[in-house]
């Protein structure tokens, strides 16, 4: 059935035969593993609630945010998470943004330096919205995993880590209205990613 559903979807897309056959293989091949990734999060109470999520609002006075989450999970009271009424449902969630590489997600720089706002500013948005969010992960599809804050021995909550991402928010804000515009990347590996390199004083002087 999945193999039939894979087809169907690759068939929509003007791929050449080579690269059909090297998706689908290659899906495949890691289909046991991100089977067993889902069987822990249904286990853990969390059921799919909606992928390519928009939000908005304005987590902080006159700073108005909007953007998509991947994907939202949402804890459920049913044991066998087949939820069939809107009563089975928590207010609970956790969100998820896919990577095709390495997940990495460190507290320590997300404390210090700000890094991995995105994630945060989503769950402050979904804070705003009257949801709980329990959690925050990157989910790597390169390795089958998802690197999750708080972790489990994490004297961090969310809650915490949405204020330090608020405050680095209102900062950089802060910075742009005074016309600071200057880039201090977390590492110069971030860089080459960055569709801005071109344009960026940063890698101009560092190259």
């Amino acid at each position: 059935e999945t193999e039939k559903l894979l087809a169907k979807l690759l068939a929509e897309k003007p791929l050449e035969n080579y690269w059909n056959n090297f998706i689908r293989d290659s899906f495949l091949s890691i289909l046991p593993e991100i089977y067993e990734l889902e069987s822990e999060l249904r286990a853990e109470g969390y059921s799919f609630m909606k992928a390519e999520a928009p939000v908005e609002g304005e987590v902080i006075k006159n700073i108005k945010l909007k953007g998509k989450i991947d994907r939202i999970d949402r804890k459920v009271k049913s044991e066998k998470l087949e939820v069939k009424s809107s009563e089975e449902n928590t207010n609970e969630v956790e969100i998820i943004d896919y990577k095709t590489g390495a997940a990495q997600l460190s507290r320590t720089e997300i404390v210090n330096k700000g890094a991995s706002l995105q994630l945060f500013l989503y769950a402050a948005l979904m804070k705003s919205l009257g949801f709980k969010v329990n959690r925050a992960g990157i989910y790597s599809v390169k390795d089958t995993k998802i690197t999750w804050v708080p972790g489990k021995k994490d004297s961090n909550t969310m809650d915490d880590y949405i204020k330090i991402c608020l405050k680095y928010l209102e900062k950089t804000v802060s910075d742009l209205r005074k016309g600071d515009f200057t880039a201090f990347p977390l590492n110069e590996q971030t860089c080459r990613n960055c569709h801005e390199r071109a344009y960026c004083p940063y890698i101009q002087t560092a190259s």
